[in-house]
């Protein structure tokens, strides 16, 4: 992954409270250089692609969970695609996709963390 961010030019942030994640380690990492190699692949090769990676502990419905943000300054997702990667597989990538995708990462997210993904856009 390293020499991917080197070739497109891309730089990234980490920010981070100390944590204790316990799970699958490789799922979890096989997740992170998914949605890392996505945000790359969200800019043209004309831009600098920059990503920030945060975690920390925040409060949702009296109960502290872990989140992990990976964002980028890309082109976005179509609307009606958006919609799709988080319920069924879906690619746009063909035959070059190389991870494990959004809605199998979700999946994985769900049955080994008991977490979940979301996706948003500003």
């Amino acid at each position: 992954m390293n020499f991917l961010i080197k070739v497109t030019n891309s730089s990234y942030h980490i920010v981070t409270d100390q944590l204790i994640i316990t799970g699958e380690f490789t799922s979890l990492v096989q997740i992170m250089v998914n949605l890392i190699i996505n945000s790359i692949e969200s800019y043209d090769q004309s831009t600098l692609g920059k990503i920030i990676i945060t975690a920390g502990i925040k409060e949702y419905e009296e109960k502290n969970y872990i989140v992990i943000s990976v964002q980028d300054f890309g082109c976005g997702i179509n609307e009606s695609v958006k919609n799709k990667l988080l319920n069924q597989i879906f690619t746009t990538k063909g035959h070059k996709g190389n991870g494990i995708g959004i809605y199998l990462s979700n999946l994985v997210l769900k049955d080994k963390f008991n977490g979940f993904l979301t996706l948003s856009q500003k």
